[in-house]
């Protein structure tokens, strides 16, 4: 993990930065061991629900109705002496003929109804401000259900999304005491003020749908570090892809247990829980803290500078940062901002590295996870630089890599070269629609082939990614669709030949403009 100290000397002259204490970010697994965390879930709901949050709002707002007729006992039916005759009025006496008032009849007390049992009280008209903006699985509570602290988790739900949050964060933190409320998105504001200060209070807000802004300005932390590149769903369990859309309330009441989990719902696809930390040392040391340096200076708005191998593309340290802060750059200059940057996986050889590595961005007002692929190799001197970063992925995706590059480079060797391709289609500079597929000649000895590629920004060139492509089946012409190349806009693109024990051979680069969807 890197101190303050540390990344003063690395970001010196990309970004200044106040470090206030020599201590990490309070992003650990073991607070959510303990202690308790309140999750919204929001949704948008149908169309009825809205409809009938949108009769509540109204409800609310015009306050019980105005036309209740109420009647005094005087004026509702009629008095006892107006009805039939009394006994001394009626032939004989009461005492010899009929019955005694007392026996016929009704008393005025209990002929018709009072005022208090006619029609309707006007607090049963209608729905009492503590009933509007309810959710939509309690449409119909009181004020005080709705703030009371939302029950524990403990059986079933109904939607699939809130099932596997629950089951898996039980699993994994069986002792945290986890609280759920299902939520419509047009009553979120609502019910905020509703239970500010409150234990009903959430911690963090995920929203299923991804509508875009939820929250009104300053309810919520600024959330940093969504991959922007397209993700295959097959990959990162497409029900916790809905859930990463979550937003960090400001006044959290569980503030650790909330950032950590949303670090959670970051790594679960990959790992079921908060992903573990290499422990470096031996042959991984000096690797793994190329990588972590080269995820800071990117986090940082810099370069690689004198960390990069000679052929590693040349970036705009403000695009990197945008693309790994996914569009968003820090509040401010990163003042208070504060970085845990660990080693999640490594796999190296005597020739090629890879390092899979988890950055958390936190600070007053705002949060933020990335997941950064970091590749590295020797220069004709043995010593190790680094290549490529692609500083922000999905998950899945970066698992996925991290298993081909273990497969088809750090497993059995043999003793091919790469003899590197020549690239055939699309010319260089050539006009192409979006995700356009790229051809080469294969020369032989590859045992996996990378496409590199960059996108030229309003900033500048940004941060690489890749494309991986097994040669598991050896053939003269290697044919793949660029599905990185959705903006208009320019691009670049190279391929790495990469034989079994690491050695590579790479291709020049070659510009391509997408011109059209």
């Amino acid at each position: 993990m890197l101190r303050c100290a540390r990344l003063a000397a690395v970001w010196a002259v990309a970004v200044p930065l106040a470090c206030v204490a020599q201590q990490p970010v309070p992003v650990q697994p073991s607070v959510l061991m303990r202690g308790d965390l309140t999750v919204w879930m929001a949704r948008r709901g149908t169309a009825a629900e809205r409809a009938h949050s949108a009769t509540n709002k109204v409800a609310a707002t015009l306050g019980p109705p105005k036309n209740i007729v109420e009647k005094t006992p005087s004026e509702l039916g009629q008095a006892a002496s107006d009805v039939g005759q009394t006994a001394s009025s009626y032939g004989t006496a009461s005492s010899n003929v009929g019955q005694n008032a007392s026996d016929t009849g009704q008393t005025a007390g209990s002929y018709g109804q009072t005022a208090g049992g006619f029609g309707q009280a006007s607090s049963d008209v209608g729905q009492t401000a503590g009933s509007y903006g309810t959710t939509a699985g309690n449409f119909g509570e009181s004020l005080s259900d709705a703030s009371a602290p939302p029950p524990q988790m403990k059986g079933e739900v109904r939607d699939p999304l809130r099932d596997r949050i629950a089951a898996d964060m039980r699993s994994a933190y069986p002792a945290l005491q986890m609280h759920f409320r299902e939520v419509l998105e047009v009553d979120v504001a609502d019910l905020l003020a509703q239970t500010r200060g409150s234990a009903a209070y959430p911690d963090v807000i995920v929203d299923a749908e991804m509508p875009g802004n939820l929250l009104p300005d300053g309810v919520g932390l600024m959330m940093l570090g969504l991959p922007v590149e397209e993700r295959d769903a097959s990959l990162d369990h497409g029900l916790y892809m809905q859930a990463q859309d979550a937003v960090i309330l400001t006044r959290a009441p569980h503030p650790a247990q909330a950032r950590a989990f949303v670090t959670w719902l970051r790594d679960a696809p990959t790992c079921g829980y908060i992903c573990p930390v290499v422990q470096l040392k031996g042959s991984t040391e000096q690797t793994g803290n190329l990588a972590v340096e080269a995820v800071a200076r990117i986090l940082g708005g810099g370069t690689l500078g004198a960390i990069a191998d000679a052929d590693a593309a040349q970036f705009s340290g403000g695009a990197a940062q945008m693309l790994a802060l996914a569009g968003m750059r820090p509040r401010g200059n990163m003042r208070g901002q504060q970085l845990q940057i660990d080693v999640l996986s490594l796999a190296q050889n005597e020739h090629i590295a890879m390092a899979a590595v988890r950055g958390i961005v936190t600070s007053p007002d705002s949060f933020g996870a990335v997941h950064a692929q970091v590749v590295l190799r020797k220069d004709d001197k043995g010593v190790w630089k680094v290549l490529q970063v692609q500083p922000n992925m999905w998950p899945g995706q970066l698992g996925q890599a991290m298993q081909t590059m273990r497969r088809y480079v750090m497993g059995p060797q043999s003793k091919d070269k790469a003899l590197g391709i020549s690239q055939a289609a699309p010319p260089d500079g050539d006009n192409r629609p979006a995700q356009p597929d790229l051809w080469w000649d294969n020369k032989g000895g590859a045992a996996l082939q990378v496409v590199e590629w960059q996108w030229h920004t309003a900033l500048g060139w940004s941060s690489t990614g890749t494309l991986m492509v097994p040669d598991d089946n050896p053939h003269l012409t290697t044919r793949v669709t660029a599905v990185f190349a959705t903006q208009q806009g320019q691009y670049q693109w190279r391929v790495w030949s990469v034989a079994s024990d690491g050695t590579m051979d790479l291709s020049p680069w070659r510009k391509l403009n997408i011109v059209g969807k």
